[in-house]
């Protein structure tokens, strides 16, 4: 039984990942669907989350391995299409919009991993535990500085402009 992703990533690439990361998922105590109507929240985080495990690549494509959905390879410059990859599409380029002097090295390809016990569907902000936790570990290679609500605000970019939720 697979425990981690850096076990996942280590088993499918038979390398160490560049970088780990853990976000976990959240639940409202108060004030569901109504964050992103500029009402009042009371959210509290939960020790379930996601977990990524990442490393940059040189062959032009995102290779995915995970538990929750097929394992999936795509162009690092497809178009989205619905996919899981989406997601990963997402965070490379809201990251690189707004560190568009770093070293890029993510968009010549990425191998990642994906754990998670935190259940997809469930409102426990799965999504966005993903989304953070692909952040986290780009910011990691990336060597940038960034704080939990530019992160934050960051995902918000990958859910508008790559998933097409407007949370």
């Amino acid at each position: 039984m697979i425990n981690s992703s850096k076990e996942l990533f280590e088993q499918k690439f038979n390398q160490s990942p560049t970088a780990t990361s853990f976000a976990s998922g959240r639940i409202n105590l108060i004030g569901d669907h109504t964050d992103y109507n500029y009402g009042l929240v009371m959210p509290t985080p939960l020790s379930l989350g996601i977990e990524v495990s990442i490393t940059p690549s040189n062959t032009l494509l995102i290779e995915g391995e995970t538990e929750l959905f097929k394992e999936s390879v795509r162009s690092i410059n497809a178009p989205v299409d619905g996919s899981w990859l989406d997601f990963v599409t997402g965070a490379i380029n809201v990251f690189y919009e707004e560190f568009p002097n770093s070293s890029k090295i993510l968009k010549k390809g990425i191998k990642l991993a994906i754990t998670s016990n935190l259940p997809a569907n469930a409102g426990l902000s799965s999504s966005a535990s993903l989304e953070i936790s692909l952040l986290r570990a780009i910011n990691k290679i990336e060597n940038q500085d960034l704080d939990n609500c530019k992160l934050a605000k960051l995902a918000q970019k990958i859910e508008h402009n790559f998933i097409g939720t407007m949370c």
